[in-house]
């Protein structure tokens, strides 16, 4: 079904000393009680979440490398699915290139923080046929999926993300010959956490980014889940 693929997937394990608290400034952007949807101050990104987002409460150890830093926040033992998402506007899968690029930093994770079910750090949409590929978390590992949906790479423990500021890099081909150039370094010590390279059809008939926390399902025994996010960059390459 597609013409070329190749995936390279390093990861590195890191943890770090105890951060200062988070500050109890800031303001509420999303509240978590409804779904709500609107601009943030990095155009064209926007915010879509039922879950809470808070802007300008990460720690300054953590805002200092994540400039404009929101935290995402998704309560213990849900009732449902939920999600903190930033995403770009929908475009048109006709061969153009995009290219975005974000901070993010996972604090410490607990034992079985998703439980059996599937949990998406970034996905790539298409309005048509949803989620088509994304980076995923199930049972602490982190799992990556190409655009068939299939599992593509040993499952790798979510202790070699948890506090790092992760600086990802996404350049973008839509279309039936697509290209999807997925990489993630460690912005302080310039470590290669992931590669991805996948030639082939990408999106249906538009396609968006699509960064945050994203709760599939809901599961019993799921802990707390907190995500700081932030530095986005969107621009149309030609």
């Amino acid at each position: 079904m597609f013409n070329k693929l190749a995936i390279l997937l390093t990861f590195a394990f890191f943890a770090s000393g105890i951060q200062a608290a988070p500050s109890s400034k800031g303001s509420v952007v999303a509240d978590g009680t409804h779904l709500e949807v609107g601009p943030i101050k990095e155009k064209p990104w926007t915010y879509f979440a039922d879950a809470t987002i808070t802007s300008g409460r990460c720690t300054p150890a953590i805002a200092a490398q994540i400039p404009g830093c929101y935290t995402i926040s998704l309560p213990a033992n849900p009732k449902k699915g939920q999600r903190g998402q930033f995403r770009t506007p929908l475009v048109p899968a006709d061969g153009s290139k995009y290219f975005a690029s974000w901070t993010s930093n996972i604090p410490l994770a607990g034992v079985n923080l998703f439980g059996d079910e599937g949990f998406h750090l970034f996905e790539l949409y298409s309005s048509d046929i949803g989620a088509f590929s994304y980076v995923g978390i199930i049972d602490n590992l982190i799992r990556l999926a190409i655009p068939n949906g299939t599992f593509t790479v040993r499952p790798t423990p979510l202790s070699g993300f948890t506090d790092r500021n992760a600086f990802h890099e996404v350049l973008l081909t839509t279309g039936k010959n697509g290209i999807i150039d997925f990489n993630v370094t460690d912005k302080v010590t310039g470590e290669r956490l992931l590669t991805f390279l996948y030639h082939g059809q990408v999106g249906g008939k538009d396609v968006s980014f699509h960064v945050g926390s994203t709760r599939t399902k809901p599961v019993k025994g799921q802990t707390q889940f907190v995500e700081n996010v932030g530095q986005f960059f969107y621009e149309k390459r030609h």
